[in-house]
């Protein structure tokens, strides 16, 4: 059985660790496995650093996840992964896998506080109000979240920007708990699709959390990951290492491709081209914006997630949203995203805490974005 390991910072309750060696590993590689392309990072603990040794990033004109689709990785995808590593010379065969967002569910509910021992059967309880399967047919992992995420004293807003002492905020007598789950449907064919091709899966994670260790792991602000793929867009709040929100639309950048092509009169190449060297400045026709419904969508649930985290947070606001996935460097999109959400955006950048070969930076630079999730997934390798 594969580890599900789905925390930020440490094993979720409820997961068996497949890890068997008892020293701490010294290199791990994390794979995400995306619609039409597969980012592979591998790194090596070096004393007490961590160097990213190696990576690849392979396009296909294959479907390698199947959206909606009960199974979701395509047998195809073992095949396109054991020849990557093959051309990138990683000679390991164990990796860290993402399993997307949308083939799983993330929940937060909340139950009466009570010692540790006592959650888990709580959670059984509880999780089946929440979550429309049997439990027995997935694979789960929950977490308490922080009490203090959210929480306010006495004193205000006001005698919080001064310099009196804070008090503390009162303990409720619940505690908000987040719950993981993944089909094991959906499990079993992750092991059997790479296992086929000699792969061995040491661990299935859901892309947020793998992107959230990645870009939010010494982030103390609150900030929103905006994860703009191929199909799909993941926003994912978190601060102090707590996912407080997750969320997906089926609005992306083949959803920016698709609008481009047909409003300008050109084939889906050209656009994709158009799109990569002009952005928003090559989506004017006639003096229309003809993406602003695409944008707008993906804005309209920015500010959705964020009236989400106010109301279940005592009023928490974003302080940073971070760009990452395929689309994220389009040209005036961090701009556009800035300007009409009003807070401060950036491009994400999961390499500035690592070292790696001179002879990689060059390619590193363009592709950081992109291997965000596949770093997440390496850092959980070499986690103690």
């Amino acid at each position: 059985m594969v580890n599900m390991n789905l925390d930020l910072g440490s094993s979720l309750h409820g997961v068996k660790k497949f890890f068997k060696n008892i020293s701490r590993p010294s290199s791990a590689v994390g794979v995400d496995i995306g619609s039409q392309s597969i980012k592979v990072v591998e790194l090596v603990r070096k004393k007490d650093k961590l160097v990213l040794s190696n990576y690849a990033y392979a396009k296909t004109d294959e479907s390698l996840i199947k959206i909606g689709a009960p199974g979701v990785l395509s047998d195809m995808a073992g095949k396109v992964l054991s020849k990557t590593l093959e051309v990138s010379k990683i000679k390991t065969k164990e990796v860290n896998v993402a399993v997307p967002s949308f083939s799983s569910l993330v929940t937060i509910f909340e139950i009466p506080r009570m010692p540790e021992k006592e959650i888990n059967q709580a959670i059984r309880v509880e999780a089946p109000k929440y979550i429309p399967v049997r439990l027995s047919d997935v694979v789960y992992g929950w977490k308490i979240i922080d009490d203090t995420v959210g929480a306010k004293g006495k004193e205000g807003e006001q005698e919080r920007k001064s310099n009196k002492k804070i008090v503390e905020p009162k303990m409720s007598d619940r505690m908000k708990v987040l719950v993981v789950a993944i089909m094991r449907e959906i499990s079993n064919k992750y092991e059997k699709v790479l296992g086929d091709s000699g792969i061995s899966v040491s661990s299935l994670e859901i892309d947020s959390f793998s992107l959230a260790r990645s870009l939010l792991n010494r982030e103390s602000e609150c900030a929103l990951i905006l994860d703009i793929g191929h199909k799909v867009t993941n926003l994912i709040v978190g601060v102090n290492k707590n996912i407080l929100v997750n969320r997906t639309i089926d609005v992306a950048g083949d959803s920016v491709t698709s609008v481009m092509g047909k409003s300008l009169g050109v084939d889906r190449k050209r656009a994709e081209q158009l799109k990569m060297d002009k952005g928003l400045q090559g989506a004017v026709n006639n003096g229309e914006a003809i993406l602003l419904p695409i944008l707008g969508a993906i804005t309209k649930e920015v500010s959705r997630t964020m009236e989400v985290l106010r109301e279940d947070y005592n009023g928490l606001e974003i302080q940073k949203i971070i760009l990452s996935g395929g689309s994220s460097k389009l040209i005036g999109l961090r701009e556009f995203i800035e300007q009409e959400s009003g807070v401060t955006t950036v491009i994400a950048d999961p390499l500035v805490n690592f070292e790696y070969p001179s002879k990689l930076s060059a390619d590193l630079k363009e592709q950081g974005p992109n291997l965000a999730t596949a770093i997440g997934l390496a850092m959980l390798g070499l986690e103690d």
